[in-house]
């Protein structure tokens, strides 16, 4: 993403490992984890920012930003539990967890063909997701997940690596979910961590959990003072994310990457640049106010694959034609009609990363940011593609 001489931002905001902005605030009143450079999963605690990594590849991922969640499994890390129930299998809390803890993990052993072990979840109707870690230790056979007590189950053998843990999903729309894992070979085995089943059609990162059920909050991170950077008749907001999800395009909520304004009914006045599944995962913007609110959106499809986006907003007060870039090649303007964009002052404004500020708190990213760039001037088209080039 390359700056120009004939541009530079009022405000950066790059994540960079171990270090916070000085102008960003985050809230989020519950531990959480994340997953480390070593590779391993990590618990941080309440109101931290979490620099994430890939657990596969080591990769930097940025700021983790993700929606409240609520792991409905008990025992998520212990197996060995009576709520797991368990056929041809014996399973055993000997192994080595995910976070490198000694006995954090459990091995789960076939006795004979066909290993099951389940947990019964109460729930209603909904997409629930079931995500584990395995790591094979003699695996011969398939290796299979399910969220529906066995109507289906989900081969993820090819998924998993020697030495060393693998996140597993499967979603579906189902009520009471039966979730669990099977082992098909007789004598096959693996070691089983951080189990987790949550309403969603994808999954976020892991919730601890004993003998009750543990709800992570949503992370909210905030530039509350735009004084000494914002300019109320014009700018740019450049954003590189990527959001859960966007291989399913319409079964999750929308996700804001961007959004600028207050919280207060029917009065606010506000900038929202979203991902709308909904609507075949396009990507959406408006302006306006609870009352009076115009928006624009990019042709269906635009984020329907996994994998980070570059996206800059440039727009000026009082005109309708704001315009957005992405990834350097697709941009149009917006549908809003002329005069719908209105002047935001600085004074009582806020700028969130990954949430909506419209309405209260909601439609979290659920994903990772590694970028946040504004400027104070409505950039040309060309520079717009440049900057998301």
């Amino acid at each position: 993403m390359p700056l120009t001489l004939q541009h530079y931002p009022g405000l950066v905001l790059a994540a960079r490992p171990g270090v916070v902005p000085a102008r960003l605030s985050l809230s989020r009143p519950s531990v959480a984890t994340r997953v480390t450079a070593l590779g391993l999963v990590e618990e941080v605690a309440a109101d931290t920012l979490r620099d994430d990594y890939d657990l596969a590849t080591g990769a930097y991922l940025g700021w983790c930003i993700e929606e409240p969640r609520t792991n409905l499994v008990r025992h998520a890390r212990d197996l060995t539990q009576a709520v797991w129930s368990k056929t041809n299998a014996a399973v055993t809390k000997d192994a080595t967890g995910a976070d490198g803890t000694t006995g954090g993990a459990c091995r789960v052993a076939a006795t004979a063909a066909g290993a099951v072990v389940t947990q019964l979840v109460t729930a209603a109707t909904a997409w629930h997701c079931f995500a584990l870690d395995l790591k094979p230790l003699t695996v011969t056979g398939a290796v299979s997940v399910t969220v529906d007590g066995g109507a289906t189950w989900t081969d993820v053998t090819g998924k998993l690596v020697a030495g060393r843990f693998t996140r597993v999903a499967v979603a579906k729309s189902v009520s009471n979910p039966v979730v669990g894992l099977r082992l098909s070979a007789a004598g096959d085995s693996v070691a089983a961590d951080y189990a987790q089943c949550e309403a969603g059609a994808y999954p976020t990162s892991r919730i601890v959990t004993a003998a009750s059920t543990v709800t992570r909050q949503g992370d909210v991170l905030t530039v509350p003072d735009l004084a000494g950077f914002w300019n109320r008749a014009e700018g740019t907001l450049v954003i590189d994310a990527r959001c859960y999800g966007s291989d399913l395009p319409t079964s999750s909520p929308r996700q804001t990457l961007l959004s600028v304004g207050d919280t207060s009914a029917g009065t606010t006045a506000v900038i929202e640049l979203q991902r709308q599944p909904d609507f075949a995962s396009r990507l959406g913007w408006g302006f306006g106010t609870q009352v009076g609110y115009a928006a624009g959106a990019t042709s269906n499809g635009l984020w329907s694959a996994e994998g980070y986006r570059r996206v800059a907003l440039g727009w000026t007060a009082g005109q309708g034609d704001p315009t957005v870039a992405v990834d350097g090649a697709t941009w149009r303007p917006a549908l809003a009609g002329g005069g719908l964009v209105n002047a935001i002052d600085a004074a009582g404004r806020t700028l969130a990363i990954g949430h909506q500020r419209r309405g209260g708190v909601q439609r979290h990213l659920s994903g990772h940011v590694r970028l946040v760039l504004h400027y104070p001037r409505r950039l040309p088209d060309a520079t717009l593609q440049e900057l998301t080039a």
